[in-house]
């Protein structure tokens, strides 16, 4: 009976359930965020979510999880040479300059503790590769496929393939999906520096840091291109069956606008309404 009464009301009044729609649809679609994407996953957790308090303590007692690895790969396939690990050493001199890092970690500048008699030596394992000998290139290069701190880690088992690992530091930042895109850009840019320097060798670029930025570029890709496309195709198929149906193309054009109203209203007030409940 209530829906007979509803349903007589609804035809009967077409004017004010269309303003009473149009209203609805401005309400939630004011809750809509203005704000771009985050590329930051805590912000899918609340604050005071027992699981990231810890996580955040974990990384406050020992060491940041935010990365970037800069891998390279000589043609040659020899990491252990003067001219690979000069370029080694460079990067990881100017890594320190990247925004918001904290620690850089290479197979030239990783500490190495040698014993004389008595006294520990702790130096860098290449101190001067530009000038290093084949036997102290050998050494090396013995010392860092043996070492579980650098094996599989900052170099490859064959020797063919090294890194660089810096570390950032996002504790400070109010808005770390901003720091983020701030880094990935920085970092790009670092590691054309060396592809324009050293075409001999191949660049790539990993990491935790990369990772969750690729989640809002991948996003925002999609929404520019597959987004679209699927628009235009639904609309077409709309477009194509209503003219066969009518055979008029006036009916075509106006129901399948219609159609597209009907669609963009629904996205509005799902997501708005998703965003009002938080």
């Amino acid at each position: 009976m209530f829906l007979d009464k509803l349903n007589h009301y609804i035809v009967h009044h077409p004017l004010f359930i269309m303003l009473a729609s149009l209203v609805a649809v401005i309400a939630f679609g004011y809750a809509l965020p203005t704000t771009q994407i985050t590329s930051d996953f805590e912000e899918f957790f609340p604050k005071d979510d027992p699981t990231m308090v810890a996580y955040h303590e974990l990384q406050q007692t020992y060491t940041n999880v935010d990365n970037a690895l800069f891998v390279v790969a000589p043609k040659s396939g020899v990491v252990f040479s003067q001219e690979t690990l000069s370029v080694i050493a460079e990067m990881t001199e100017a890594a320190w300059q990247l925004p918001y890092s904290q620690r850089v970690d290479s197979i030239t500048n990783f500490q190495h503790t040698i014993a004389e008699e008595d006294d520990l030596l702790v130096e860098d394992l290449v101190v001067d590769p530009a000038n290093a000998t084949e036997e102290e290139l050998e050494a090396a290069k013995q010392i860092a496929i043996n070492e579980p701190q650098l094996l599989n880690r900052l170099i490859s088992p064959n020797a063919q393939v090294t890194g660089i690992n810096v570390i950032y530091n996002f504790h400070q930042q109010e808005h770390k999906d901003v720091a983020i895109v701030e880094v990935v850009q920085a970092s790009r840019n670092y590691l054309k520096t060396f592809e324009n320097k050293y075409p001999n060798m191949n660049f790539y670029l990993v990491g935790k840091v990369m990772n969750n930025n690729a989640f809002k570029e991948a996003t925002l890709y999609d929404m520019k291109t597959l987004v679209p496309l699927a628009f235009l195709f639904a609309l077409f198929c709309i477009a194509f069956f209503m003219y066969l149906v009518s055979g008029s193309i006036i009916t075509s054009f106006t129901g399948t606008f219609v159609t597209l109203v009907v669609i963009i209203t629904s996205i509005v007030v799902g997501m708005g309404g998703m965003a009002w409940l938080g």
